[in-house]
């Protein structure tokens, strides 16, 4: 029989094991805020200095740009400054599994999940949209479950607020609005909640139509992302091509952990079978198959089914529930996260398989020391972007060109794997860039 001091002692360790996960996921997170920004980051940054954001110009959704305002209004444009609300975003998003009407031990793995994410923490040390997108996804996710079980007015209420914000000013929550829609109209049917997701879906397209959807002036700032998308075939045009992207970014989800691809999906599917958690199916699968949709209909940024770190929340959410019920059958399954942990900071998987990023500040700054005005700067479109943002000093010489070897005197900043250095000059090599100079 349950004591009240064993279930003080519980309380006790679940508050410390909470407290030091999201201390351990703030600290990752600031102290990988000093790289140099790249290719992306940098137009992020340029946009926030000094750009028009008209009305259907948007690529970087709106309540992203707005915070990213504000903040730099307070805060400046260094780098750290300009990544630290995508830092904030990532410790929250790791503490909202905590508020979930769920055990404390899938609390815990839920967290720890979002918490040691690949993908997740690169984007939180980053000045991109995707962790603000996972953690409003998140609050979604824990206001609906407690709304599902409590069926109390406000919660509903204050479901439909954060939804309707969410869908008008980010991309992705419309997906699992939608997925909590199709749920809601199986387990709870009264008008009043129908009504209140279908103001939700009306937002949303009061939104595309007045400001979202892209336009001239979109393509013309951002290029149009509908047809590199086709031409780098990144839409889902075929089975292939959707099995090629769905492992792409399941293995991201899961940090690329080959043990789990053994273990995970038959600790799922025995809890699937087990407990039938069709809540969190749905939440995790819906999504997915919109993605999917979109992909094969060629609709930007919806159809992005690389970058679908949205549904990780949900997803892991599934895979905390199945390893916390099956550990308390065999407290050794806790173990499966090891490799997931390890993956995901010690090896920085997702930069180290996917994005190939590296801290330039060396190659900066020897670069500022001894260029000479007019001497050429060779740099693909990647490296291009850092150098004409933090050497204004050199854009005058800087060649956007990639380039398989030197073809004369200048300095060269390249892709080592693409790139055949010479033996003589100076060289720099950070990583997959290297930089020479060419006498």
């Amino acid at each position: 029989m349950k004591t009240d001091e064993s279930d003080g002692h519980a309380t006790l360790w679940y508050a410390v094991t909470a407290g030091v996960l999201v201390t351990l996921a703030a600290a990752v997170r600031f102290g990988h805020l000093g790289a140099t920004l790249f290719e992306d980051e940098v137009w992020v940054a340029n946009l926030l200095r000094d750009g028009d954001y008209a009305p259907h110009t948007y690529n970087t959704p709106p309540l992203f740009y707005y915070l990213g305002r504000i903040w730099t209004k307070v805060r400046g444009f260094s780098d750290v400054a300009l990544r630290e609300p995508a830092a904030f975003f990532g410790v929250a998003l790791c503490a909202l599994p905590f508020a979930a009407p769920r055990p404390r031990l899938t609390r815990i793995l839920w967290s720890l999940l979002l918490a040691f994410s690949s993908p997740l923490l690169f984007y939180s040390t980053r000045l991109k949209q995707y962790t603000i997108e996972a953690f409003v996804i998140t609050l979604l996710i824990v206001v609906f479950l407690h709304a599902l079980e409590r069926d109390r007015a406000r919660l509903w209420i204050a479901f439909f607020a954060i939804a309707i914000a969410a869908v008008m000013l980010l991309h992705s929550p419309v997906f699992i609005v939608a997925a909590a829609g199709a749920v809601a109209v199986v387990k709870v049917r009264r008008p009043w909640i129908a009504a209140g997701f279908l103001a939700a879906g009306a937002a949303f397209v009061v939104a595309w139509v007045a400001y979202m959807a892209p336009g001239p002036k979109s393509v013309v700032l951002h290029g149009d992302m509908e047809q590199w998308f086709t031409e780098t075939g990144r839409w889902i045009d075929s089975p292939a091509s959707l099995l090629r992207n769905s492992v792409h970014w399941l293995g991201q989800a899961f940090n690329m952990t080959r043990f789990w691809w053994l273990v995970l999906p038959v600790l799922m599917l025995w809890w699937i079978v087990r407990k039938r958690p069709w809540i969190e199916l749905a939440l995790a699968l819906l999504p997915v198959l919109a993605v999917v949709a979109a992909s094969m209909l060629h609709r930007y940024p919806y159809g992005e089914v690389r970058l679908m770190i949205f549904c990780f929340p949900a997803l892991y959410l599934l895979a905390a529930e199945a390893i916390a019920e099956a550990s308390r059958r065999v407290p050794l399954v806790l173990l499966v996260v090891a490799p997931f942990l390890f993956n995901g900071v010690a090896r920085d998987t997702y930069n180290a398989t996917y994005m190939r990023l590296d801290d330039l500040r060396t190659i900066l700054d020897t670069i500022a020391a001894a260029h000479r005005p007019g001497e050429p700067v060779y740099a693909d479109l990647s490296h291009a972007a850092p150098l004409h943002y933090y050497l204004p000093q050199i854009r005058p010489d800087l060649r956007a060109v990639t380039v398989a070897a030197p073809a004369g005197a200048g300095w060269y900043v390249q892709h080592a794997s693409r790139f055949t250095a010479p033996q003589t000059g100076l060289r720099m090599r950070i990583g997959d860039t290297v930089a020479v100079r060419v006498p």
